[in-house]
């Protein structure tokens, strides 16, 4: 849900979000898309640090303290999974990772 609700926060009015989900060999594949503002590349790591914020100044637009990724990073992880980021300035930012689906 941080996903999702992180690209929602990020996507101007007029853009697109999109989640995919695929059952595929034992996995459960979750994406989320948006078309909002984008990660600097350089910084893509420092976003899923505890209360870093990219636009940590004091006009920022979007609120929170900045733990939402960090947590949502570490859940995954706990998940034996890894969340993969791609983005690119004003064009918009892709989060993706896999879960294994466990019978029981």
């Amino acid at each position: 849900m941080q996903l999702v609700d992180n690209a929602i926060k990020f996507t101007p009015p007029a853009g697109k979000v999109h989640l995919f989900t695929e059952r595929d060999e034992g996995f459960l594949k979750i994406q989320v898309s948006d078309t909002g503002i984008g990660i600097p590349a350089d910084r893509i790591e420092q976003i899923f640090e505890p209360f870093v914020q990219l636009d940590g100044s004091s006009t920022r637009k979007a609120g929170g303290t900045g733990l939402g990724l960090a947590l949502a990073r570490r859940i995954i992880e706990a998940h034996g999974s890894v969340i993969h980021v791609h983005s690119e300035e004003s064009k918009g930012s892709t989060f993706s990772f896999a879960l294994k689906i466990v019978s029981g």
